[in-house]
């Protein structure tokens, strides 16, 4: 993900600081690349669409406090 939804990301979470900057692009990248194999959508690129965007930030959020798996619970859709 780009520097600028590093950024985004970062305010939403209230983080401050640079330090975990590269720790946060390893998560957003986690997430982007899951979010894709949850929707089956390829969600690559600069611009996301607003719904992808929303679960990547949602799903590193999660990764972040250390309870993906109540991400994981959550985004489950019924068969």
């Amino acid at each position: 993900m780009s520097s600028s939804q590093i950024e985004k990301f970062k305010a939403r979470m209230h983080i401050t600081h640079s330090g975990e900057d590269e720790y946060l692009q390893d998560l957003l990248d986690q997430a982007q690349k899951a979010v894709g194999e949850i929707t089956g959508d390829t969600v690559e690129g600069e611009t996301l669409p607003p719904e992808f965007q929303e679960l990547i930030f949602e799903r590193a959020r999660y990764a972040y406090n250390d309870q993906l798996e109540f991400f994981n619970e959550t985004s489950e859709t019924p068969c």
